[in-house]
């Protein structure tokens, strides 16, 4: 499975805000990415850790998906997210993982990949754009 660098986020932890970064994803996802601690974290292990909002270039901030923080024996704590908006043909998993112990920054990576098995869909059939 291949992934694909989409975005980045920064921890800011002020004003509410965990995590905030810029995002890029074909014709679906191009403006900010921002995370808040969700309600119901903490809560059990259905409940997502944080709410995403979205923020598209030129747009006005609206709620896009929750994330997850998991882990795995290859990675430390990464954050896993679904995406998903009613113009969307089906919603987007996208990653975050942390910047490794030797970087000198704070930076996440943002990545996308394809579930096994998915399909390029052609939308333009349906009357619907491509996104």
């Amino acid at each position: 499975m291949s992934r694909i660098d989409c975005g980045s986020l920064t921890s800011v932890r002020t004003n509410g805000i965990e995590f905030q970064g810029p995002v890029r994803l074909g014709g679906r996802l191009d403006g900010e990415l921002i995370f808040r601690k969700h309600s119901g974290a903490g809560a059990s292990d259905n409940h997502p850790d944080y709410a995403v909002e979205y923020l598209p270039s030129g747009g006005s901030m609206r709620p896009i998906g929750a994330a997850w923080i998991k882990n795995s024996a290859r990675v430390a704590d990464f954050i896993s997210m679904t995406l998903d908006d009613p113009d969307w043909s089906s919603p987007l998993n996208l990653s975050a993982f942390p910047p490794s112990s030797e970087a000198s920054t704070k930076v996440w990576t943002l990545t996308w990949s394809r579930p096994r098995g998915a399909r390029v869909q052609d939308e333009t059939q349906s009357g619907k754009s491509a996104a």
